[in-house]
């Protein structure tokens, strides 16, 4: 079944199943490039829908919701998206745990 993209001016105009990339960068006043950058940490740190499988929409019904619940969800800053120091010791903590796992398993055994 294919994915039924909105292209209505707004989030909250007409009713359609999904809601599309370009009317939800509008909705967020960001541009739609930088929407697909950082949506996934839209959704893992304020609850953002996940994105349909099928391309670049989202469920209108769960957005729209989202959209009206949010108030201040700082998306228009142009600041870099990457913290090195947080990759780093999260990928710190991952081999020590990684590491903690085998010598429990193998008790310390080369």
């Amino acid at each position: 079944m294919p994915c039924e993209i909105s292209r209505s001016p707004t989030a909250t105009d007409r009713p359609t199943v999904m809601i599309g990339l370009d009317e939800l960068a509008r909705e967020l006043g960001i541009p739609p490039e930088r929407l697909k950058r950082i949506w996934p940490r839209l959704h893992r740190d304020h609850g953002l829908p996940r994105k349909h499988p099928c391309g670049w929409s989202w469920p209108r019904a769960l957005t729209t919701a989202w959209l009206l619940s949010q108030n201040g969800v700082p998306v228009g800053d142009t600041t870099n998206d990457n913290h090195p120091d947080r990759a780093a010791d999260a990928h710190r903590a991952q081999v020590e745990a990684q590491r903690a796992a085998l010598h429990q398993r193998y008790g310390g055994r080369a």
